[in-house]
């Protein structure tokens, strides 16, 4: 479970990197798609 804790905080990393210019319209996006992936393993 933890090693999926990982890959899913890395991936949320890489998503908030590329769209650093648009974090404040993403963020929502992200945590939300984050919380549905965690919600559906």
């Amino acid at each position: 479970m933890r090693f999926l804790d990982e890959i899913c905080w890395y991936i949320l990393q890489a998503i908030n990197d590329g769209f650093q210019n648009k974090r404040h319209l993403m963020q929502d996006n992200i945590v939300l798609a984050g919380a549905s992936f965690y919600i559906f393993i």
